[in-house]
């Protein structure tokens, strides 16, 4: 059998009994452990627990009773808000703002080429479409830099709070402390005030506990009156309108091609003499005066040639209007979120994430409700 170690038999007394010194004055327990509450204090408690889930409900946005709140829970929800994440958000929602208004831009500049050479209804129709969309483009860039500018003035309200909020005075726990009962704390900043408190010499008065507890309370106040302002004057998105109404189904007819005699016109193919983009030489296909619509793409489809069409001319159409990028809903539309010229904003760009729970609602910084924060 191992003989023991006389030096580490020493050296665990010697730590047991350091710990008996430092625990010897201490209760291993909680006041209130100690003092169970007498029914007003019980009444009173559960009072203020009530008070703060009312205050969790929307309506009271606005009239939060944050005097059902300690000291210290009110300065930890304040002081763990992040200002400088909070105006990188702004900084992204104005540089979506940019985004929109470049993407916008060079949209109008292709559709101002397509129309410029198309003629007939169907571009009347979708030069309509087309100009309903860039509007609703617009002022989808206007909205965005409306919120990021609604985010700073959210972020100064936060950092005008933080500025102003007096730290806690912990009159009873600090005494509880001292007397040998444990004392528990948040977690949050308010942690940091309390055990500077313990290091200090002379303890605060229950006068000045609550005149700071009041003083926070109006800092929470007027941060409630001025986020309230900011979530009202919020922008919001509203939904695009294309203008484009579905049609009849259409079948090409076939074409009436002579197998026993050349094609009139050009050597391509095209009717007429007209260019080799189409029958009749309209650009891409689009019929011209009396020339069949077998060549014709509709705008809203967008995507490959055409079928070859036929006419007066007797020769056979070429490839129909594939639609340029961004254009038409040729090479996907920004209404819907596709490509489109450097990229579409539709649904998938912004939508309800944006402000919803994860930006001025409960879940962002140093939200609405308390303990959002």
């Amino acid at each position: 059998m191992r003989e023991p170690d006389p030096q580490q038999e020493w050296l665990t007394s010697d730590r047991n009994h350091a710990s008996s010194d430092y625990d010897r004055d201490r209760r291993r327990r909680t006041w209130n452990e100690s003092h169970p509450p007498a029914g007003r204090a019980r009444e009173r408690s559960e009072r203020r627990r009530r008070e703060r889930r009312r205050n969790r409900a929307q309506s009271r946005f606005g009239k939060v009773n944050w005097d059902a709140y300690q000291h210290d829970h009110l300065y930890d929800m304040i002081m763990q808000a992040k200002p400088e994440q909070m105006y990188a958000r702004a900084s992204e929602w104005s540089a979506l703002a940019g985004r929109i208004e470049d993407t916008t831009g060079r949209v109008q500049q292709v559709v101002e080429r397509v129309m410029g050479s198309w003629r007939g209804q169907a571009a009347v129709n979708a030069a309509g479409a087309n100009t309903r969309l860039l509007q609703w483009a617009g002022t989808a860039s206007h909205t965005a830099g409306r919120i990021a500018e609604k985010m700073a003035d959210y972020t100064e309200a936060v950092e005008a709070a933080q500025r102003r909020m007096p730290e806690p005075v912990f009159a009873t726990a600090e005494r509880n402390f001292r007397n040998g009962y444990t004392v528990t704390t948040n977690g949050g900043p308010s942690d940091a005030v309390f055990l500077r408190a313990l290091l200090t010499d002379g303890m605060a008065s229950h006068e000045q506990a609550r005149a700071r507890k009041a003083e926070a309370v109006a800092v929470m106040e007027a941060y409630e009156s001025r986020s309230k302002e900011v979530h009202d004057s919020i922008p919001q998105f509203t939904d695009g309108d294309t203008g484009i109404e579905p049609g009849a189904a259409w079948t090409p007819r076939p074409a009436e091609v002579d197998q026993g005699a050349p094609p009139a016109g050009g050597p391509d193919g095209s009717a007429g003499g007209g260019s080799p983009s189409g029958a009749g030489g309209g650009p891409g296909g689009v019929p011209i005066g009396g020339t069949s619509t077998a060549g014709f793409v509709d705008p809203t489809l967008g995507g490959g040639p055409g079928p070859g069409g036929s006419g007066p001319g007797g020769g056979l159409g070429g490839p129909g209007f594939g639609g340029g990028p961004g254009s038409l809903n040729g090479g996907g539309d920004t209404l819907r979120g596709g490509t489109g010229a450097g990229g579409g904003f539709g649904a998938g760009g912004f939508g309800a994430g944006g402000l919803a729970a994860g930006g001025l609602g409960a879940g962002g910084a140093a939200g609405r409700v308390p303990g959002a924060v």
